[in-house]
């Protein structure tokens, strides 16, 4: 049942208190989406939710839903001057997006987004000598470090590897590199569970 009193010009009270089609007025017609009402009145809309009481003013949807949009892009932009709220907001988003990549068809359709957006991109003069900038970069980047790190090996093969086993072990007096070689105290076997016979021959 759904009952409709006049408050105001453009005003109207409505309580909606079963699933029933109802017409408020004779040039007025409503219709019936699952709990909620649409009452649509001279090509303007507001929805009304079964039991709740009520008034409201009838809008053009367009136009008020623009606004909403825009009053809440507003407020969004606001808040994400905050930097607090801006990683928060980049985390979710992070989340969200993770989630919806383990999707294999939305990762195929970004990877098609991706590439044309890149070849579009690739067409600018200016773009592709900042990529070559940067590939050559990070391959001289590569290349710098393989050979530091072949220095660093042919460095260690010629102090510690070339000359053969160098360090005299004190238990078996046999010869070993360097590091092969591990140090313990007296304390430290004692606290392994070595006997003192042992530790003092």
């Amino acid at each position: 049942m759904a009952t409709s009193s006049e408050n105001s010009p453009g005003h109207e009270s409505v309580v909606i208190d079963n699933d029933e089609v109802i017409n408020v007025e004779s040039n007025q017609t409503t219709t019936l989406i699952k709990n909620k009402v649409f009452f649509s009145k001279n090509n303007e809309c507001v929805l009304i939710e079964k039991g709740v009481k009520g008034s409201f003013v009838t809008v053009n949807r367009f136009k008020h839903f623009g606004f909403i949009k825009r009053r809440r892009a507003k407020s969004q932009k606001i808040a994400r001057q905050n930097d607090e709220f801006k990683t928060e907001d980049n985390k979710r988003r992070a989340e969200a997006h993770k989630i919806e990549r383990q999707n294999d068809e939305f990762k195929t359709e970004e990877n098609k987004k991706r590439a044309e957006a890149l070849k579009i991109k690739r067409e600018e003069e200016e773009y592709k000598e900042e990529e070559r900038r940067r590939n050559a970069l990070r391959m001289q980047n590569n290349r710098d470090k393989y050979k530091n790190n072949f220095d660093v090996m042919k460095s260690n093969y010629a102090l510690k590897i070339k000359e053969g086993p160098t360090h005299i072990c004190s238990c078996c007096d046999g010869l070993w590199f360097e590091y092969s070689i591990r140090e313990f105290t007296a304390e430290m076997l004692t606290n392994k569970g070595l006997k003192k016979e042992f530790i003092d021959t």
